[in-house]
């Protein structure tokens, strides 16, 4: 006798796996009927077998073309998400150094507007500040460096913006 509390539950398993249970051998069936644990394994498991089967049979795969357009659409939407990943590394990237490149400009001319407020005896005004920048840089650097900061916030804004929420928004043609 084994552990599980008869010596011939292993060939009944192998008969019920292999499927060969009701023509297992006349020996083993009559061995089923008078072993308990057998005979609960025979009942299990014919009942799972069966729950398998009915569940298998309500499933109705679709068409082969259909599996096969959502196994390349699948594939297809993998890929994409694969090939995204270092494109929004980059963008993060690109992000940052216009962030820095904003902050160092900020602060390497904000020094100068606040000496030019201090120097007018108060706090920098918007006059004082346009006064200040005129007259250090002249108009022509001003309109520059606004239309610089302007496509860098464009640039910025299409780097930022998903791929997919530009592809949404896009006019179709035709």
């Amino acid at each position: 006798m084994n552990l599980n509390g008869c010596a011939r539950l292993e060939e009944v398993r192998h008969a019920l796996s292999q499927g060969h249970w009701p023509q297992a051998c006349p020996e083993l069936q009559a061995h089923a009927r008078t072993c308990a644990r057998c005979t609960e394994e025979v009942l299990v498991t014919k009942h799972l077998q069966m729950l398998r089967a009915q569940s298998i049979a309500t499933v109705q795969p679709g068409s082969a073309s259909l599996l096969w357009w959502k196994a390349q659409a699948r594939r297809r939407s993998a890929m994409l998400q694969q090939m995204e990943r270092p494109l929004l590394a980059g963008q993060l990237v690109a992000l940052a150094i216009v962030f820095s490149i904003i902050v160092g400009f900020v602060t390497l001319y904000s020094r100068g507007v606040l000496t030019s407020g201090i120097e007018t005896g108060g706090a920098a005004t918007t006059s004082s500040t346009w006064s200040w920048l005129l007259d250090a840089w002249g108009l022509l650097p001003v309109l520059a460096a606004a239309g610089v900061i302007v496509l860098l916030a464009a640039v910025v804004l299409y780097l930022v913006l998903p791929v997919r929420y530009r592809d949404q928004h896009r006019p179709q043609n035709g």
